[in-house]
């Protein structure tokens, strides 16, 4: 298991900047990290509706790459 580490903005397939804010539903499978370049889904909080974005690992080589994304310690404060 790992922490969730939030990102303030991510880069979609098409190389457009996003934020939460003005993602649209149609980029939520390829939105990246600009920081470690993992792929980021989007996580919606049920009683808010407040989107963020937060990294998928999906294997250990990812997770090992994870570790060096500078937000990595910005969530863990």
């Amino acid at each position: 298991m790992h922490n969730v580490i939030f990102v303030p903005n991510a880069v979609t397939g098409h190389g457009e900047w996003v934020t939460p804010l003005t993602i649209e539903q149609a980029d939520y499978d390829s939105l990246f990290c600009l920081s470690c370049k993992l792929k980021l889904g989007v996580h919606i909080d049920p009683l808010t509706g407040v989107r963020s974005f937060i990294h998928l690992p999906g294997s250990i080589h990812n997770v090992m790459k994870m570790k060096t994304c500078e937000h990595r310690s910005k969530s863990e404060i």
